[in-house]
C-alpha cells in the first residue's frame, strides 16, 4: 500500500516539476530573501534523496557530463581538508560550498525540459526586478530600513548591491534570449514590458554604482562580439570598430575624470586677508588637498561657517551628516569643490539641492551634480589619491581590496603549491594582517576579494590550476554555448576577479545553479561551437 502510493507520489514527471518549483523558490530567495534561498536549496538535497528513481538519474548523470567538474570543484575543497588546524572553519568552508553539489546532482539526474529552465530563470528575473523596486523605495524615502543608508549602494537591502548589479545584469540577459527565441510570437505588449524591464535594470546597475557589473557588462559584450558577430545583419567591416570604439570610449572618458581630478582650477597667487564681513581669513598655503581641483585649506572663516551655516540647515555645525561624518568637514570641502569661500556669502551661494547634499553626506558637487558614473570613477580616483598620499585605505572600497590583495600574495609566497589548506584560509589572514602591520583596521581585514587567489591561498597553485580546470571544462565537454551560457559564464568568471564569490552562500548557489541552468539548456542550431 505505502510502496504504490510512493510510487504514484513520486513518478519521473511528479519529481521533475518539485524540482522545478523548489528551484523557483532558491531563485526567489537570491535576491529576496536568505531563508527561501536555503529552504529551496536543502529541499532540492531532500527531494534527490527520497524521490526514487534511481536508474533514471544515474542515466541523466551519465548523459550530463559536462556537470561533473562542478562536483569535482567542490571535491577539491574536500580533499584539501587533510592537516586543517581549524576543523570548525573547515566544516563551516564545506557547508558553504555545498551547493556546488547539490546543483549538478539534482539538476543533472534529472531532464529538465527548456521550458522548465526558463519558468525558474523567468521568476528570478521578477524576484530581482521587486528587488530593485525596493531598493528604489529606500532611495526615495519611501521605505526606511533598519539598517542606516550611509550611501546609494546601500539602498540594496537584502543583498549587497555588488551581487544585485551581477543578478540585475543576469536578469538583462535572460529578457534578451528569451526575446531573441520568441520575438516572432510576441506582441506589441510583451515587448514594451521586455524594454522596460531591460531598460530599468540597465538604469539600476548605474544608479547603484555597481562597478563590478558595469566591468562584467563591458566583458560581456567584447565575448558576445567575438563569438556572434557572423550572425548579426550588419557590415562586418563597419561593426568590427565597435569593440574598439567601446574600448577607447571608456579609456577617454576614465581619463576625462582623472584630468578633471587633477586639474588644478584655483591659480590665485595671493589670497585676501578678509572676508566681505571684514572677519579674518585663515589660508594654509603649506596643504595642497583639493576637492574639485580647489585648495580646501584655504578661504576659511570658521565663526561665519557656524552661524550662517546654523541658518540654513537644522543639523548644526558641530553635529555629523547622515554618513556620520561632522558636518563641519563636509560642508568645507562641499564649499571648495563649488569654488566657493568657507564663509557667509560662500554658504548663502548654496541651492537648496546643496544643503540636502551636504545634510546626506555628500563631500563634493560632483556627487549631486554628476551622472552616477562619473561620480563612482571620481570617487575611485579621490580614494588612490588619498591611499598614495597618506597610505590610509580604510573605508576606501576599492583601496582596500589593494590591501587585500598584497595580504593573500603574502599569503601565497609561503604556501606556494598546496596552499594552507581548506579551512585555514581566515586564520591566515587574520596572521598575515599582523605579521605585515597592515594599516587596515580590525573590521576591515578582510579575505583577497579575489575568488582566484582565495583559491591559491587554500590549495596552492595545484589547486588552482585544477579548479580552473573544473571551472572551464563543462564548457569544452558541452563543446557549444548557447547565449545565457556565454552571457553567465562570463559575469559569473569576472565577478570572481573582484569578489570571493564562493565563500559565501549566495555565491555559491548564484555559481552553480546559474551555470549548471544554463549548461542543461537543450542544444539550438545557433549554438557556436567551441
Amino acid at each position: 500500500m505505502l510502496k504504490s502510493l510512493y510510487t504514484r507520489i513520486f513518478t519521473v514527471r511528479n519529481v521533475e516539476w518539485l524540482m522545478v518549483i523548489l528551484l523557483c523558490i532558491t531563485a526567489l530567495g537570491m535576491p529576496l530573501s536568505r531563508f527561501l534561498m536555503s529552504t529551496g536549496t536543502t529541499g532540492l538535497a531532500v527531494a534527490l534523496v527520497i524521490s526514487g528513481n534511481w536508474r533514471y538519474k544515474i542515466d541523466n548523470l551519465r548523459n550530463n557530463r559536462f556537470l561533473w567538474p562542478i562536483i569535482a570543484l567542490f571535491l577539491l575543497h574536500v580533499v584539501w581538508l587533510i592537516g586543517a588546524d581549524n576543523p570548525s572553519e573547515a566544516a563551516h568552508d564545506i557547508n558553504v560550498k555545498l551547493p556546488l553539489l547539490i546543483f549538478p546532482l539534482t539538476l543533472g539526474a534529472m531532464s529538465l525540459s527548456r521550458k522548465q529552465i526558463m519558468i525558474v530563470l523567468q521568476v528570478f528575473v521578477v524576484a530581482v526586478v521587486i528587488s530593485t523596486l525596493v531598493s528604489l523605495g529606500v532611495y526615495l524615502g519611501i521605505y526606511t530600513p533598519k539598517k542606516p543608508v550611509d550611501n546609494i549602494r546601500d539602498i540594496s537591502i537584502f543583498i549587497s548591491h555588488i551581487r544585485l548589479g551581477l543578478m540585475c545584469l543576469m536578469s538583462v540577459c535572460i529578457v534578451a534570449y528569451a526575446w531573441r527565441r520568441n520575438a516572432a510570437a510576441m506582441k506589441g505588449w510583451q515587448k514594451i514590458i521586455f524594454v522596460v524591464v531591460i531598460l530599468w535594470l540597465g538604469y539600476f546597475i548605474m544608479l547603484i554604482q555597481a562597478a563590478t557589473s558595469w566591468i562584467s557588462a563591458f566583458a560581456t559584450a567584447i565575448v558576445l562580439f567575438v563569438l556572434y558577430h557572423k550572425q548579426i545583419r550588419w557590415q562586418f567591416y563597419g561593426f568590427a570598430v565597435l569593440p574598439i570604439a567601446l574600448v577607447a570610449a571608456v579609456a577617454i572618458y576614465i581619463s576625462g575624470v582623472y584630468s578633471d581630478y587633477h586639474t588644478i582650477r584655483d591659480t590665485s597667487t595671493s589670497q585676501p586677508e578678509l572676508t566681505q564681513q571684514g572677519n579674518a581669513y585663515t589660508h594654509y598655503q603649506d596643504n595642497t588637498d583639493t576637492e574639485n581641483g580647489y585648495y580646501v585649506n584655504r578661504y576659511l572663516c570658521p565663526e561665519e561657517l557656524a552661524s550662517e551655516w546654523n541658518k540654513r540647515s537644522a543639523i548644526g555645525i558641530d553635529s555629523t551628516d547622515r554618513r556620520c561624518q561632522p558636518i563641519r568637514h563636509t560642508l568645507v570641502r562641499y564649499l571648495t569643490s563649488k569654488g566657493l569661500p568657507k564663509d557667509s556669502v560662500g554658504v548663502w551661494q548654496l541651492t537648496q539641492a546643496d544643503i540636502n547634499g551636504i545634510e546626506a553626506g555628500a563631500t563634493n558637487c560632483v556627487f549631486v551634480e554628476k551622472s552616477n558614473v562619473y561620480k563612482r570613477i571620481y570617487e575611485i580616483v579621490w580614494e588612490f589619491d588619498h591611499y598614495t598620499k597618506y597610505g590610509d585605505p580604510n573605508g576606501k572600497s576599492v583601496c582596500m581590496r589593494v590591501e587585500f590583495f598584497k595580504t593573500g600574495v603574502h599569503i601565497l609566497k609561503k604556501h606556494l603549491w598546496f596552499g594552507v589548506g581548506t579551512g585555514d584560509v581566515n586564520d591566515s589572514f587574520a596572521q598575515a594582517y599582523i605579521e605585515l602591520n597592515s594599516p587596515l583596521k580590525p573590521e576591515y581585514r578582510f579575505f583577497a576579494h579575489n575568488q582566484y587567489l582565495t583559491f591559491a591561498i587554500a590549495m596552492g597553485l595545484i589547486g588552482l590550476v585544477l579548479a580552473l580546470v573544473c571551472i572551464f571544462a563543462p564548457l569544452f565537454i558541452r563543446k557549444s554555448a548557447n547565449f545565457l551560457l556565454v552571457t553567465f559564464f562570463t559575469i559569473l568568471f569576472v565577478s570572481m576577479l573582484d569578489e570571493d564569490s564562493l565563500t559565501r552562500q549566495l555565491g555559491s548557489i548564484m555559481f552553480a545553479m546559474m551555470y549548471a541552468l544554463t549548461l542543461l539548456l537543450p542544444k539550438t542550431e545557433t549554438e557556436n561551437n567551441l
